[in-house]
């Protein structure tokens, strides 16, 4: 995900496309992909994979709604030129000058910030919806 989010970043910006209508639509085709990984590697595999994906458009469309607004509020702030400033002040120059080449431009430090919102919320939000509470919904083993 955040390959992508970077990577539509710098290529719908030259659009003048809000940044939290890009994680918007960036997390949106990732809801699929979010589902799959935590059924996989958290949950386990849900008796009905679709009806359990639709249960969990909710938690996708929660952390789009939080991390939109993050983004907004963030990029209204400045908080990547605050972020980028007090980074700068705390941290040699020699580190600076690398990452400068990696990062000019970018939006590194709102991302990880949103990320690790709406990070938080989706995994306790996934927990909710996948966690069987009856015999009766357990997942497949």
């Amino acid at each position: 995900f955040c390959f992508f989010h970077h990577l539509s970043m710098q290529e719908f910006e030259k659009f003048n496309i809000a940044k939290s209508t890009i994680y918007a639509i960036v997390y949106f085709f990732f809801i699929p992909v979010n589902h799959f990984i935590l059924n996989i590697f958290v949950f386990g595999w849900p008796a009905s994979y679709i009806s359990s994906l639709v249960n969990n458009y909710i938690v996708g469309f929660c952390a789009i709604i939080v991390g939109a607004t993050c983004t907004a509020y963030l990029e209204k702030i400045k908080f990547e030129v605050k972020a980028d400033l007090w980074v700068r002040q705390h941290v040699t120059s020699k580190i600076m000058n690398e990452f400068d080449d990696l990062h000019s431009g970018s939006t590194f430090y709102t991302t990880v910030l949103v990320l690790s919102i709406s990070g938080i919320l989706s995994y306790g939000l996934f927990f909710m919806f996948n966690i069987p509470t009856s015999k009766s919904e357990k997942k497949v083993q």
